[in-house]
Protein backbone atom coordinates (compact mmCIF):
# COMPACT_ATOMS: atom_id res chain seq x y z
CA UNK A 1 0.00 0.00 0.00
CA UNK A 2 1.34 3.50 -1.18
CA UNK A 3 1.31 6.16 1.86
CA UNK A 4 0.25 9.68 0.77
CA UNK A 5 1.55 12.55 2.41
CA UNK A 6 -1.65 14.75 1.69
CA UNK A 7 -4.94 14.06 1.75
CA UNK A 8 -5.51 16.72 -1.15
CA UNK A 9 -4.59 15.42 -4.55
CA UNK A 10 -1.64 16.41 -6.40
CA UNK A 11 -3.15 19.58 -8.04
CA UNK A 12 -3.87 21.29 -4.98
CA UNK A 13 -0.72 22.69 -4.47
CA UNK A 14 -0.49 24.17 -7.61
CA UNK A 15 -3.95 25.89 -7.65
CA UNK A 16 -3.78 26.74 -3.74
CA UNK A 17 0.08 28.26 -4.23
CA UNK A 18 0.64 29.41 -7.92
CA UNK A 19 4.56 29.72 -9.08
CA UNK A 20 6.32 32.70 -7.71
CA UNK A 21 6.61 33.53 -11.19
CA UNK A 22 2.86 34.15 -12.26
CA UNK A 23 2.61 36.69 -9.34
CA UNK A 24 5.38 39.04 -11.56
CA UNK A 25 3.85 41.09 -13.90
CA UNK A 26 5.22 41.40 -17.98
CA UNK A 27 7.19 44.55 -17.30
CA UNK A 28 8.85 43.28 -13.61
CA UNK A 29 10.21 40.21 -15.46
CA UNK A 30 11.34 42.29 -18.28
CA UNK A 31 13.09 44.94 -16.55
CA UNK A 32 15.04 42.27 -14.07
CA UNK A 33 16.09 40.31 -17.01
CA UNK A 34 17.53 43.64 -18.64
CA UNK A 35 19.44 44.38 -15.07
CA UNK A 36 20.42 41.00 -14.69
CA UNK A 37 21.96 41.72 -18.73
CA UNK A 38 23.50 44.73 -17.56
CA UNK A 39 25.16 43.16 -14.45
CA UNK A 40 26.99 41.30 -16.13
CA UNK A 41 28.51 43.65 -17.92
CA UNK A 42 29.75 45.31 -14.64
CA UNK A 43 33.03 43.39 -14.11
CA UNK A 44 34.21 44.18 -17.92
CA UNK A 45 33.53 47.92 -17.30
CA UNK A 46 35.38 47.78 -14.03
CA UNK A 47 38.70 46.05 -15.97
CA UNK A 48 38.47 48.24 -18.87
CA UNK A 49 38.22 51.52 -16.91
CA UNK A 50 41.87 50.35 -15.25
CA UNK A 51 43.04 49.51 -18.85
CA UNK A 52 42.13 53.33 -19.62
CA UNK A 53 38.88 52.83 -21.98
CA UNK A 54 36.27 54.73 -20.72
CA UNK A 55 32.57 53.68 -20.46
CA UNK A 56 29.47 55.64 -20.11
CA UNK A 57 26.80 54.30 -17.43
CA UNK A 58 24.43 56.30 -15.65
CA UNK A 59 21.62 55.28 -13.11
CA UNK A 60 19.13 57.55 -11.36
CA UNK A 61 20.57 60.26 -12.05
CA UNK A 62 24.53 59.24 -11.41
CA UNK A 63 26.99 59.65 -14.69
CA UNK A 64 30.43 59.46 -13.52
CA UNK A 65 33.17 60.98 -15.56
CA UNK A 66 34.94 57.31 -15.18
CA UNK A 67 34.26 54.14 -14.39
CA UNK A 68 37.15 53.72 -12.09
CA UNK A 69 36.21 57.05 -9.82
CA UNK A 70 34.15 56.47 -6.29
CA UNK A 71 31.15 57.27 -7.84
CA UNK A 72 31.92 55.20 -10.70
CA UNK A 73 32.25 52.13 -8.39
CA UNK A 74 29.13 53.16 -6.59
CA UNK A 75 26.91 53.00 -9.98
CA UNK A 76 28.56 49.77 -10.53
CA UNK A 77 27.61 47.85 -7.22
CA UNK A 78 24.11 49.55 -7.54
CA UNK A 79 24.08 48.09 -10.86
CA UNK A 80 25.08 44.89 -9.12
CA UNK A 81 22.90 44.66 -6.23
CA UNK A 82 20.05 45.78 -9.30
CA UNK A 83 21.23 42.36 -10.65
CA UNK A 84 21.55 40.43 -7.63
CA UNK A 85 17.54 41.76 -7.43
CA UNK A 86 16.19 40.52 -10.32
CA UNK A 87 18.15 37.23 -10.41
CA UNK A 88 16.44 36.37 -7.18
CA UNK A 89 13.07 37.69 -8.42
CA UNK A 90 13.42 35.34 -11.90
CA UNK A 91 14.71 31.95 -10.10
CA UNK A 92 11.76 32.88 -7.48
CA UNK A 93 14.13 32.92 -4.63
CA UNK A 94 13.15 32.97 -0.44
CA UNK A 95 14.38 36.41 -0.11
CA UNK A 96 14.09 37.95 -3.97
CA UNK A 97 10.81 40.22 -2.62
CA UNK A 98 13.12 41.85 0.78
CA UNK A 99 16.34 42.23 -2.08
CA UNK A 100 13.91 43.57 -4.37
CA UNK A 101 11.73 46.81 -2.25
CA UNK A 102 15.72 47.73 -0.61
CA UNK A 103 16.19 48.00 -4.40
CA UNK A 104 13.33 49.98 -5.36
CA UNK A 105 13.63 51.98 -1.73
CA UNK A 106 17.27 53.17 -2.57
CA UNK A 107 16.63 53.59 -6.12
CA UNK A 108 13.55 56.31 -4.90
CA UNK A 109 16.30 57.44 -2.05
CA UNK A 110 18.88 58.41 -4.77
CA UNK A 111 16.28 59.56 -7.94
CA UNK A 112 15.19 61.68 -5.31
CA UNK A 113 18.43 63.20 -4.18
CA UNK A 114 19.41 63.48 -7.41
CA UNK A 115 16.36 65.73 -8.77
CA UNK A 116 16.15 67.90 -5.24
CA UNK A 117 19.86 68.37 -3.87
CA UNK A 118 22.46 67.58 -6.67
CA UNK A 119 21.49 70.40 -8.70
CA UNK A 120 21.87 72.93 -6.33
CA UNK A 121 26.12 71.64 -5.87
CA UNK A 122 26.70 72.12 -9.86
CA UNK A 123 27.21 75.77 -9.47
CA UNK A 124 24.55 76.70 -12.31
CA UNK A 125 21.78 77.32 -10.53
CA UNK A 126 18.76 75.58 -9.76
CA UNK A 127 17.25 73.57 -12.69
CA UNK A 128 15.20 70.74 -11.39
CA UNK A 129 15.60 67.45 -13.38
CA UNK A 130 12.62 65.00 -13.04
CA UNK A 131 13.94 61.53 -13.00
CA UNK A 132 12.00 58.93 -15.13
CA UNK A 133 12.97 56.11 -13.11
CA UNK A 134 10.35 56.91 -10.24
CA UNK A 135 8.12 56.38 -13.09
CA UNK A 136 8.63 53.08 -12.71
CA UNK A 137 10.65 52.25 -9.21
CA UNK A 138 7.48 53.48 -7.43
CA UNK A 139 5.24 50.93 -8.80
CA UNK A 140 7.69 48.25 -8.65
CA UNK A 141 7.63 48.62 -4.89
CA UNK A 142 4.02 49.08 -4.51
CA UNK A 143 3.89 45.55 -6.69
CA UNK A 144 6.48 44.05 -4.49
CA UNK A 145 4.98 45.13 -0.98
CA UNK A 146 1.30 43.96 -2.48
CA UNK A 147 2.73 40.15 -3.49
CA UNK A 148 5.33 39.79 -0.39
CA UNK A 149 2.63 37.87 1.32
CA UNK A 150 1.84 35.68 -1.45
CA UNK A 151 5.46 35.26 -2.61
CA UNK A 152 6.27 33.60 0.58
CA UNK A 153 2.95 31.68 1.12
CA UNK A 154 3.92 30.02 -2.20
CA UNK A 155 6.29 27.87 -0.52
CA UNK A 156 4.19 27.15 2.43
CA UNK A 157 6.28 29.72 5.00
CA UNK A 158 5.65 32.14 6.92
CA UNK A 159 5.99 35.91 6.44
CA UNK A 160 8.74 37.51 8.44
Amino acid sequence: MEEKDSIFDADFETLAFPRRKKLLPWWIKTFAWIFLILSFFVPVAFVLSFLGFSSQMELYGIKPERASSVLGLILMALFVFKGIAAFGLLKERDWAIIVGMTDAVIGIVICTFMMIMHPFGEGNGFTFNFRLELVLLIPYLIKLIKIRVPWAQSRGRNVV
